[in-house]
């Protein structure tokens, strides 16, 4: 009896087996042609035109990175996003401060936020911020670069306006946004913003542009400033006579930072000022004879 149960039990499993071989239709038996291909991994690049609610440093990683449409209240406005390529792709880190990679970043930077702008940023109260991936997302394949702009206070407050609305075009004359006349308090420096018909004491007159040097620093940098916003001073007003521009204006200027000027930046926007004089009009084209 116990020998019939077993030749049952062993009947049913060869009968299962043989069952559990028959392959259903649609499935050939060879597994090598089965897999499916696993798609490359993608990084995710940031896109401009768009904005973020919180500020950005000098580098970013994507994780948090969660840009919003420019209607919405933001503090930063990607202007454009540029890659590197090349050795500088090939680096085995992002470029560090005051390299040729950064100062490429920066010129790149400069051109496209001038076309976005509409002007060169330093012509209003507006920043720009070269922004690079951090080393660990360098390490995933990030070589994007930010050129990120954002609205500030005044001349020398760089604190960042909440804003809604994009900066686009933003510097294209005429704009609330750009440099214009000014009331100037030297012992403050501060400036507020006034329409040229009003009373003021300064006016914004153009950016100059200083050469390839090391940072200018003590007597010697001023005396660069000097020269160079004088220049810019007397094309404003339509003159070439350089010297008596300069022994005739008072000047104020807002030169690019240390760091700033070892990633390339070499851009200085230049400000007229008399301390006594009570102006109710632009000074732009009037001749060596509108300064008293």
């Amino acid at each position: 009896m116990r020998r019939l149960m077993r030749l049952v039990v062993l009947g049913a499993v060869v009968a299962l087996l043989s069952t559990a071989c028959v392959r259903p239709a649609g499935i050939d038996g060879d597994l090598s042609d089965d897999w499916v291909v696993a798609a490359e991994p993608t990084q995710t690049v940031p896109t401009a035109g768009r904005c973020q609610v919180t500020n950005t440093s000098a580098s970013m990683l994507l994780i948090g990175y969660s840009p919003v449409d420019c209607t919405q209240s933001h503090l930063v406005e990607t202007a454009h996003v540029g890659t590197f390529t090349g050795p500088a792709a090939e680096r085995t880190s992002p470029p560090p401060a005051g390299s040729p990679e950064r100062r490429q970043a920066l010129a790149e930077c400069e051109a496209k936020t001038r076309e976005y702008l509409g002007d060169d940023w330093r012509a209003g109260r507006i920043m720009m911020h070269v922004v690079l991936p951090t080393t660990r997302g360098w390490d995933g394949g990030a070589r994007w670069f930010l050129c990120d702009v954002n609205q500030v206070v005044a001349v020398y407050d760089y604190s960042m306006i909440q804003r809604t609305g994009s900066l686009a075009g933003a510097l294209k004359a005429p704009s609330p946004l750009r440099h214009e006349c000014l009331q100037y308090d030297e012992k403050k420096y501060t400036t507020t913003p006034v329409d040229c018909t009003k009373v003021h004491n300064a006016e914004f007159v153009g950016v100059f542009t200083a050469p390839d040097i090391p940072y200018p620093d003590g007597d010697d940098g001023r005396r660069l400033f000097i020269d160079g916003c004088n220049k810019v001073l007397a094309a404003f007003l339509g003159t070439t006579n350089v010297r008596a521009v300069d022994q005739r204006s008072g000047l104020f200027w807002r030169p690019p930072a240390k760091a700033e000027w070892a990633d390339g930046d070499r851009g200085t926007p230049c400000f007229v000022w008399s301390a006594d004089e009570k102006l109710t009009r632009s000074l732009k084209g009037v001749g060596l004879g509108g300064l008293r």
